[in-house]
């Protein structure tokens, strides 16, 4: 068994003690492991220790092109291999896995137990989404959600006291009790605001699918691993700057990497 101080000795010189200490005691909440076992995979190599994994799905041999599962793993609870999976990386880890959805049944009492959440819930599931950020945002814990967009990726920070809310963000009303709309619909008061930071290809194969699921038809939105890649990179950081008492840009505005953005 190795020394915990081994692990993030090569981060020193980029991570301060103090902040890699932080790191250390941070409990994260995990919402959504699809993408979000790229940011899990990328945060327990990174140090940190305390995890709340939560997700109703498993493995399908659709999702091994961009998350961190294996042929193997295809049929079982992605949150169950996601567990195993960190605790290879790093035996000392502690992981609560919940092979369940997110709604306003839970998100109080998960968001009572992150320090910080990362949030990638699947973007047809509007309510478990809204309700996740409804409660963080009355709980003061600060959210990282993200999207995969391609060869690139879109993120947004919202800390406690974040002068927008998600709701704002993406024109909802502001009544909890109001149903909430449908993931085109929501989706749909971004694009003028992704336009600006995407590669137009990119935008219409988004906006594609965003039609097809408007019309009804069951639509997967394609993703590659570079865009989910990217999407644990953009999160992570948010997280270590966050813990280490660094700005990070907060909601309404977008961080985006992409590919006409770094290559000429």
């Amino acid at each position: 068994m190795f020394e915990l101080s081994q692990l993030s000795s090569r981060n020193a010189g980029y991570i301060c003690a103090k902040t890699q200490d932080a790191i250390a005691a941070c409990a994260v909440l995990v919402a959504g492991c699809g993408i979000g076992s790229a940011i899990a995979e990328t945060a327990a190599r990174l140090g940190f220790m305390h995890f709340v994994l939560i997700d109703p799905d498993t493995v399908s041999a659709s999702n091994l092109n961009r998350q961190a599962y294996t042929a193997a793993d295809i049929g079982e609870p992605k949150v169950e291999v996601l567990s195993r999976h960190l605790r290879r990386i790093n035996p000392h880890i502690e992981v609560c896995a919940l092979n369940e959805k997110i709604g306003a049944h839970n998100a109080a009492s998960l968001s009572a137990r992150a320090d910080f959440v990362f949030d990638t819930i699947d973007f047809l599931d509007m309510s478990g989404i809204v309700a996740l950020h409804d409660a963080c945002a009355l709980a003061k814990v600060p959210v990282a959600t993200a999207i995969s967009a391609g060869f690139g990726a879109v993120a947004t920070f919202f800390p406690p006291q974040c002068p927008v809310t998600l709701r704002e963000l993406l024109g909802l009303s502001n009544d909890v009790n109001a149903p909430p709309p449908s993931a085109s619909a929501a989706f749909q008061h971004l694009v003028t605001a992704l336009a600006r930071v995407l590669d137009p290809s990119c935008l219409a194969t988004m906006v594609s699918s965003l039609e097809q699921m408007a019309a009804g038809v069951p639509c997967p939105a394609p993703n590659l691993a570079i865009g989910a890649s990217l999407v644990a990179c953009l999160c992570t950081t948010m997280a270590v700057r966050y813990l280490g008492g660094e700005k990070v840009a907060a909601a309404p505005t977008l961080c985006a990497v992409d590919r006409c953005s770094t290559w000429s």
